[in-house]
């Protein structure tokens, strides 16, 4: 009986100890979830004459970075590599693998198709990588890898749009001036084709380099048998552009691919008029939050960056492994809340989104 004693006293006595040890952990405070922080790269052009478009890209990236839910102890760390890819796309390699080198697997960018281009192959074979691009419109890129996804939209549904409408003023006769960088020339060629498509006349298609500072050639030529209109596909060159073609004496319309503030303003008054198609601008809520934090309106490149951030934080979160090809999976066909509304993802990774035909008055840009 004393044997049985003992054993029901252990008993009782482990039973105690056990039920306080309980009710000791369940008085402690819960241990803190531990931050999880993600580096993001962002690839843009900060100190060649696309530096306005790279510092707004970074800036919309930064934004969207600030303002996501931090409930699941998620945490972004944006680091910044510079491409220098107005011409050519070569820095926007060193910057890509230089990044590589830290550890970064998710990327905004980079600015513009020479860049993208060029990593298109490597990107392909680094099965890491997920890459959003918010300013590269073309399909080339984003039709390259599974893992690559545009923000933006395909700019050259803009530009046959605007030949479209050059169509609908009644313009007949058209010069067109792109250049040999492979975006502008793009832009060109989907106007040159719509625009024949629906009737009119390409009186001339010229593609100088894309950085020359010279197209008065061009223009003279141009000038000797005016058209009634003309497009303007260089986007590096369209301020200097619109300016030799007014000093020579041109008063036609005047269409052109997507315009900003910085380049409106540049042309010292020779845009005034000229009608072009862009996506959806920003709400008044984002120009409201961005200029909160900047300081200043935002300029091209700021929305889209701002949603290439917003896809990335959703394919993170709801993909839970944030592994490049669950994002990728979770990513396509997803709807994203982004700076002008909700906005959805193609089979093709590419966003879809409508477009405003915008014009220049008095050297703003607004609804036309």
């Amino acid at each position: 009986m004393k044997a049985k004693a003992q054993v029901l006293s252990t008993v009782v006595e482990a039973v105690i100890f056990l039920f306080l040890s309980a009710a000791f952990v369940a008085a402690q405070p819960a241990a803190p979830i531990p931050e999880r922080v993600i580096r993001i790269g962002v690839l843009a052009s900060l100190t060649d004459e696309w530096m306005a478009l790279g510092n707004s890209i970074v800036e919309g990236v930064r934004l969207a970075a600030e303002e996501s839910d931090r409930s699941s102890g998620l945490r972004y760390e944006i680091v910044v590599q510079d491409t220098e890819e107005a011409h050519s796309g070569a820095k926007a390699i060193e910057a890509f693998r230089s990044l590589r080198q830290q550890g970064v697997e998710l990327f905004i960018g980079p600015v513009g198709t020479p860049g993208g281009m060029a990593l298109a192959p490597i990107i392909q074979r680094d099965k890491r990588v997920l890459i959003v691009t918010p300013t590269v419109g073309v399909r080339a890129f984003s039709d390259s890898s599974e893992r690559i996804f545009n923000s933006r939209g395909l700019d050259e549904v803009g530009s046959r749009l605007t030949a479209e409408l050059a169509i609908q003023k009644g313009v007949q006769s058209v010069a067109v001036i792109g250049s040999e960088h492979p975006w502008e020339d793009a832009q060109a060629r989907a106007f040159s084709a719509r625009f024949s498509e629906l009737g009119g006349q390409i009186r001339s298609h010229d593609s100088p380099p894309s950085d020359t500072n010279d197209v008065r050639p061009i223009l003279i030529k141009i000038m000797q048998q005016p058209p009634e209109a003309v497009f303007l596909a260089n986007f590096n060159r369209i301020p200097l552009t619109a300016r030799q073609l007014r000093q020579l004496g041109y008063s036609g319309e005047l269409f052109a691919v997507t315009l900003d503030g910085a380049r409106v303003v540049q042309s010292r008054g020779a845009l005034n008029g000229a009608n072009f198609y862009n996506f959806e601008l920003p709400s008044s809520t984002f120009l409201t939050r961005y200029k909160s934090r900047f300081g200043r309106e935002p300029q091209l490149g700021a929305d889209s960056a701002f949603d290439a951030m917003r896809m990335l934080d959703y394919a993170i979160r709801e993909s839970r492994a944030g592994e490049a090809v669950a994002m990728s999976k979770v990513l396509t066909g997803a709807t994203i809340e982004g700076c002008n509304g909700s906005f959805v993802i193609g089979s093709d990774r590419i966003a879809k989104r409508s477009m405003q035909r915008l014009a220049v008055r008095d050297g703003k840009i607004v609804l036309d």
